[in-house]
């Protein structure tokens, strides 16, 4: 088993899709909301690449013996757009996610290091992240890493 974490090349492609679609099918567990990854993935993909480019962010993969078995998406300077906030900008995790096979060997875990790392190359001060809140073996791994909650969306069904 190797594992070997690199820069994003545009034939990864496919492999990041069949990532999305793993990840939207474990999240529709938490809600009926999310949409079918099959269906969404060429545009999710084209609307990714667009804010990952212009935010100065990248994509970063884990590969298991040539095969994609996860990616990151980071964005360093995404500027903070609240009204009742000052102006800042900070380093978004757009997107971590590790095909279920892979899991628990580590390679989320290496993952968000190397993100955390090109946030801070690109001298963010501030790193994001988002979790489903029902997703406790990744709300474990951020917390382990440093990662702290700082809002709550609430949710009520009618």
């Amino acid at each position: 088993m190797m594992l070997r974490i690199r820069d994003y090349i545009p034939n990864d492609l496919g492999g990041l899709k069949i990532c999305l679609i793993a990840l939207q099918e474990a999240e529709q567990e938490f809600s009926h909301l999310v949409a079918d990854g099959r269906l969404i993935a060429d545009d999710y993909f084209s609307e990714l690449m667009q804010r990952t480019s212009a935010e100065a962010g990248k994509i970063i993969v884990a590969e298991h013996d040539h095969q994609i078995a996860g990616y990151v998406a980071i964005q360093s300077r995404v500027k903070a757009d609240k009204i009742y906030e000052i102006a800042y900008e900070y380093a978004y995790i757009s997107d971590l996610v590790v095909l279920p096979e892979y899991r628990g060997l580590g390679y989320g875990r290496a993952l968000l290091d190397e993100a955390i790392e090109f946030a801070k190359s690109q001298k963010a001060k501030l790193i994001r992240i988002g979790v489903a809140a029902q997703n406790t073996p990744a709300t474990k791994l951020y917390v382990e890493n440093g990662f702290e909650p700082i809002a709550i969306i609430m949710e009520k069904t009618l």
